[in-house]
């Protein structure tokens, strides 16, 4: 049955929640950039390998020495669930005016209050959506995704191992950490590069560090002499470590041939709980290449409502209906997304502190 606000219509809400602009999410931006929407519930990934053996030589005049092609192997998994939904209690969305708007809305005003009122609420459910993305781009980097059942919700239990090399996740020990005076946090970088390098010849661009691994990096003696050298360097200097990114990442400098930054961004869980989206003691070495084949997939999503169109293709659905009593109009947002990493060895962990 058609709503008698067209504002709710499923048609209305799923546009409005995809045009939603996401709030700061850095490593979905600065790694995640390209997103592709499926007309199936499950997801293939697909990782491809290929070795590098040399061909010999061989007589003239002889056979052709017969080499294989490029291995590929696929795995599939059913997209990740988020199903969202908040109450429109007829007043506040009716007769509710919005802080800061004025009492007599003058004749020829672009925005209803009605519109307004939705795209405010729909705008929170869609940002708690994209926080869950960021959370989930996150735990890629450590090249598992998990999460366990929540036993107060109809929560789901899910895992995906990229199956990353275990020389790619490294663990300094002793005089080696960050936080003491031997700390060799170039020799570090180096070893990251060559790792990423040798497995799927990315290279690598930028490192994401934790809280306390920020500070050691800041407060490793050698870093700070470069990085004062080059503000003493230029006309304008800056503030050793810059400044913060439109994403909520913090700019530390360009040292030893990579960007880095601090990624100490917080966000809750459904309990309330603040969770790191980055652990304090984590260096995350990655690469911008676009040959490192990350992106974040999208599962089509089933719904009654629209089933003129069958699965929904689309990063995010939203729809609404009615409750009798109390009166009130529930909306409703789903999502069905999933980061990949082809070539996860792009990615080095490394616990510094």
């Amino acid at each position: 049955m058609p709503t008698l606000v067209p504002e709710l219509s499923w048609q209305s809400l799923t546009e409005t929640i995809n045009d939603i602009k996401d709030p700061q999410s850095f490593v979905r931006q600065l790694l995640f950039r390209q997103e592709n929407t499926h007309s199936t519930e499950t997801l293939e990934i697909g990782k491809w390998f290929a070795g590098r053996k040399m061909v010999p030589f061989v007589r003239k005049n002889s056979v052709a020495y017969p080499v294989a092609g490029v291995s590929k192997s696929f795995r599939v998994i059913e997209a990740p669930n988020i199903r969202v939904k908040l109450s429109f209690k007829p007043s506040p969305l009716l007769f509710g005016r919005t802080p800061g708007t004025p009492v007599f809305v003058p004749s020829g005003a672009n925005i209803s209050p009605v519109q307004e009122h939705i795209a405010l609420d729909m705008q929170h459910m869609a940002d708690q959506i994209a926080n869950r993305v960021e959370w989930m781009v996150c735990r890629a980097l450590t090249g598992v995704i998990s999460y366990d059942q929540d036993d107060s919700i109809e929560a789901d239990a899910f895992e995906f191992d990229f199956a990353r090399d275990a020389a790619n996740t490294i663990v300094l020990a002793g005089v080696d950490l960050w936080n003491t005076t031997t700390g060799n946090i170039a020799q570090n970088t180096r070893d990251a590069k060559r790792l990423a390098n040798d497995a799927v010849g990315v290279r690598i661009t930028d490192a994401i560090l934790g809280k306390t691994a920020a500070n050691a990096f800041l407060d490793n003696q050698k870093v700070r002499d470069i990085l004062n050298r080059r503000n003493a360097e230029q006309d304008t200097p800056q503030i050793l470590g810059g400044d913060f990114d439109g994403q909520g990442a913090y700019f530390l400098g360009r040292v030893f041939g990579l960007n880095w930054w601090e990624y100490a961004r917080e966000v809750d869980d459904q309990a309330g709980v603040p969770v790191n989206l980055v652990a304090d003691d984590q260096a995350f070495f990655v690469s911008q290449d676009p040959r490192a084949g990350f992106s974040i997939e999208y599962g089509a999503i089933p719904d009654m409502d629209a089933f003129d169109q069958g699965l929904i293709r689309s990063k995010r659905f939203s729809k609404s209906w009615i409750e009798k009593d109390p009166s009130a109009t529930i909306a409703l947002a789903h999502s069905r997304p999933f980061p990949v990493m082809r070539r996860p060895e792009a990615v080095v962990q490394m616990t510094v502190v």
